[in-house]
C-alpha cells in the first residue's frame, strides 16, 4: 500500500504497538487522525480484520474496536459517516 499515509512516519509505533496499552491516548489518537486521511483506509481495515490482527491501528480502528460483536457495522459506518 505506497499510498498509505502511515508508510515512512517519523514515530511508526503510533500503529504498531506491542499492545494498544503501550501508547497513550495522544498517540492513538493521531494515528487515527492520520488514518481518516488515508486514501487507502478501508483497504487496511479490511486486511486487519481479515488477517484477524490483534494488535495496532489499522484504518483508524485499534484491534478492541475491530473485535466487537458490532464490529462490520462499525467498520461500515467508519466509512460512511
Amino acid at each position: 500500500m505506497s499510498e498509505s499515509k502511515c508508510l515512512g512516519h517519523p514515530n511508526p509505533d503510533i500503529w504498531f504497538s506491542d499492545s494498544i496499552a503501550s501508547i497513550g491516548w495522544v498517540e492513538r489518537t493521531e494515528a487515527k487522525r492520520i488514518c481518516g486521511t488515508c486514501a487507502v483506509s478501508a483497504q487496511c481495515l479490511n486486511f486487519a480484520v481479515t488477517r484477524r490482527e490483534e494488535y495496532g491501528i489499522f484504518g483508524g480502528l485499534t484491534a478492541p474496536e475491530r473485535n466487537t460483536p458490532n464490529a462490520e457495522r462499525r467498520q461500515y459506518n467508519h466509512f460512511h459517516q
